[in-house]
């Protein structure tokens, strides 16, 4: 595979995870609304972007070297443990735009709405008639959060309450802190002009 081949995955690797971010900033900043989404949308572009130098550098140093160094595996042993971290890490809902007084107003009505009854405490909110716990973290300097489920065969159930969460943010009027939403938008325009910046170096002779 050439060169060329290489340069042009890259960009299109770029080029997706601008769009991705792009959205995040932009559905924000435009709607002013709070909102949340799964956070393996998050995995996959994460991937994209280690998939990225790899296919671009990697093959490289295979061709072109006489003798391969272990720093030269190094990246492909690495990438595996990366992908698992990530599958770990990136699990439940992302919130952007938000406080954490709309996040816990928007959980709580949405809890209502599925007459599921609950006890809160500090990071979590246990759903005493399925027997699962709702973990949640806020970030309110950021308008950033996430929210989890245990067991995680609740999965089904989580959604359905994000579902409530995002009509009552679309609904009713609430707190908004469009922080996390403007850092979004300018990391996306950062990967437009390295892509352009790509395209640029490609097309020099």
């Amino acid at each position: 595979m050439s060169f060329s081949h290489y340069m042009t995955y890259s960009m299109v690797g770029l080029g997706a995870t601008a769009v991705f971010m792009l959205g995040i900033g932009l559905r924000g900043l435009l709607t002013r609304r709070p909102f949340l989404f799964s956070a393996r949308w998050v995995f996959l572009f994460m991937l994209v972007m280690f998939v990225g130098p790899i296919v671009t550098i990697l093959p490289s140093r295979f061709l072109y070297s006489r003798a391969l160094q272990f720093m030269d595996w190094l990246p492909l042993l690495m990438f595996p443990l990366m992908v698992v971290f990530l599958w770990i890490q990136m699990k439940g809902y992302l919130a952007f735009g938000m406080t954490e007084k709309s996040f816990r107003d928007g959980l709580l009505v949405a809890l209502e709405k599925l007459q599921l009854p609950y006890e809160e405490s500090l990071a979590s909110i246990r759903l005493t008639s399925v027997e699962a716990n709702l973990q949640v973290a806020v970030q309110s300097w950021m308008g950033a959060g996430q929210i989890k489920v245990r067991p995680g065969r609740q999965g089904p159930l989580l959604k359905k309450i994000v579902l409530g969460m995002n009509e009552h943010f679309r609904a009713s009027p609430v707190e908004t802190n469009m922080i996390s939403c403007i850092f979004f938008l300018i990391l996306g325009i950062f990967v437009v002009v390295m892509a352009m910046a790509m395209m640029f170096r490609r097309g020099l002779p």
